[in-house]
């Protein structure tokens, strides 16, 4: 007796943002510094995810990615991504990036952090 039923779909599998492995990014700046290196994060981040991407043998989708930047997010960086969810949703993982990155950025101009510094150029 055959089943005139098609096939169920197959499940997806998964993508595997379990194996980001990176601390929280909290937006705060450390003393001694003078930003809070949301671009190195943001490096070592984009790397993680390549990481995972290889595992998975696939590219995630920007919603994934951008699920992957929310879920480490902490303090000041989390309470900016919250209060601008509804702008950050329709953005590329790209366009994320971009907006953490620039709301994050060393506050002074290139005359500040020299002077900042004590250099004389």
């Amino acid at each position: 007796m055959t089943s005139n039923e098609p096939d169920p779909e197959p499940t997806p599998k998964k993508f595997s943002t379990k194996l980001v492995d990176i601390e929280n990014f909290t937006g705060e700046v450390k003393d001694g510094y003078l930003d809070a290196g949301a671009g190195d994060w943001l490096k070592r981040l984009s790397i993680q995810i390549r990481l995972g991407e290889m595992v998975d043998g696939r590219t995630w989708p920007d919603p994934i990615k951008k699920m992957v930047v929310a879920a480490h997010l902490q303090g000041a960086a989390s309470t900016w991504f919250m209060r601008r969810f509804d702008s950050l949703q329709s953005m590329t993982f790209d366009g994320l990036c971009t907006a953490l990155r620039y709301n994050f950025r060393c506050p002074l101009d290139r005359l500040e952090i020299n002077a900042a510094l004590g250099s004389t150029t």
